[in-house]
């Protein structure tokens, strides 16, 4: 259909592929017959590559394009070659690998041979590659007092910015080169992507919300003069004292009345507290002079003092008719130094000893009379004074008869005999043997007389 008799001319433009065939007649004369010339032309197929394409990609890792899907028209079996040099293009299958390019354009042509005479075709395919943003630069974040308002700064290359709540990207929390927002107390993460095409890479801010600052310190603290004060201040934050100290515990001696001042200085306020230290009056006792008493005998020890003394206590405890008097009779059998102790009024305590040395030989008084009526006065017999250690007394009658005998310390007869009969009035003869606690020994007899 593509033939022009009249010119002779064959158009095999579009026609498919295959032989086609003409013929030349020449009629003859008669009797001559016609002449007939045949002709055979061969058609083959022009090539076809297709129409040229473009793409744009991200350098982002994993990010590649197979070449064969953006061919239009094109007939198959064709070659690929890329006329640029990225270095990961697979010429076999088509695959061009984008990522960690640096941005630009990358060329591909895709040929189709031709069969001659016709001559190969060609398409040529432009890849853009467009660089992925780094992270933004960010600023502004850090520690802030609860409830602050505050902003958040990401420095771009002009793409969109996204401020997300989340590390997976899910919960967008504003857009823009500045996020606004008022600070909570605790930690609260942002992480910022830029987006200019192709998403960027990912980094967050740190934003740390802390309260107020909080101090607390007594409001007295009383202690006696000379005393070792300590004072606690409770807060929050650093602090320092009106004596230097930072520490949260202070030591000071009490001298006189005064004020101690505790401060906090944060970015979110200022306090101060104060402290007043009243200091009760120095407070002393006197235990009187040291004394020298005859071995065997007693004194009287005291304590005095121009102020109140609500107790008292004497250390050791022994050989005294009161430990927690200020006044007491002493009957030592041996030298001895007692330290009292003295509480005030206002919990003061003071302290000061006497010391009782003990001279000479011991003194024991033995009654010669007695009366065992009950009465509560004279109702026994034994000698009176120190201590002892070992002892024995024994009673017998005028006529030389044991009628009764004891060897505990401090035991005593009380006018009966052992069998718990009682003892006429008369007179009676004692022997009394023994050791002191002080380790002299004793002996003396003589005779009592009981009256009833």
């Amino acid at each position: 259909g593509q033939f022009n008799t009249g010119t002779g001319v064959f158009d095999a433009n579009g026609l498919a592929g295959g032989a086609y065939t003409f013929t030349y007649t020449i009629s003859g004369a008669a009797p001559c017959g016609d002449d007939v010339a045949s002709f055979v032309i061969n058609v083959t197929e022009q090539p076809n590559a297709g129409a040229d394409g473009n793409a744009t990609l991200c350098n982002t890792t994993g990010t590649n394009i197979d070449l064969n899907t953006l061919l239009v028209g094109a007939d198959q079996g064709g070659n690929w070659t890329e006329t640029s040099a990225s270095g990961q293009f697979n010429a076999g299958t088509g695959v061009f690998d984008a990522s960690g390019l640096a941005g630009g354009n990358y060329t591909f042509n895709y040929t189709v041979p031709g069969i001659a005479p016709c001559a190969d075709d060609i398409s040529t395919f432009t890849i853009t590659v467009t660089p992925a943003p780094a992270a933004p630069g960010l600023s502004g974040g850090g520690t802030f007092c609860e409830n602050d308002n505050i902003t958040l700064n990401a420095n771009g290359t002009g793409g969109t910015i996204t401020w997300y709540t989340d590390p997976g990207l899910n919960n967008v929390f504003q857009t823009g080169t500045s996020a606004t927002f008022t600070v909570p107390i605790g930690t609260t993460v942002l992480y910022v992507q830029e987006d200019n095409g192709c998403p960027g890479e990912i980094d967050s801010i740190v934003v740390i919300g802390i309260s107020g600052p909080t101090l607390s310190v007594p409001l007295i603290v009383n202690g006696c003069e000379g005393d070792l004060l300590t004072i606690t201040a409770t807060s929050n934050a650093p602090l320092i004292w009106s004596t230097g100290d930072t520490t949260s515990t202070i030591e000071l001696t009490a001298t006189t009345d005064t004020f101690v001042v505790a401060s906090v200085f944060t970015s979110c306020d200022t306090l101060i507290d104060t402290t007043f230290i009243n200091v009760y009056p120095g407070f002393t006792i006197d235990a009187g002079p040291d004394q020298t008493i005859p071995l065997g005998g007693s004194t009287t020890i005291e304590a005095t003092s121009t102020g109140l003394i609500n107790s008292i206590s004497w250390n050791p405890p022994t050989f005294l008719d009161c430990s927690t008097c200020t006044m007491t009779e002493v009957y030592p059998t041996q030298d001895v130094t007692y330290v009292a102790t003295a509480i005030d009024e206002n919990g003061c305590i003071a302290t000061d000893n006497v010391t009782i040395t003990l001279e000479g030989e011991i003194t024991v008084y033995i009654p010669n009379i007695f009366s065992p009526n009950k009465d509560g006065e004279n109702d026994d017999f034994g000698p009176y004074g120190p201590e002892f250690e070992t002892f024995k007394m024994e009673i017998y009658n005028r006529w030389g008869g044991l009628i009764w005998q004891t060897d505990i310390p401090g035991g005593r007869w009380t006018g009966n005999h052992e069998n718990g009969e009682q003892c006429q009035q008369g007179v009676y003869v004692y022997k009394i043997w023994g050791v002191f606690l002080t380790g002299q020994t004793f002996e003396r007899s003589g005779t009592v007389m009981i009256t009833r």
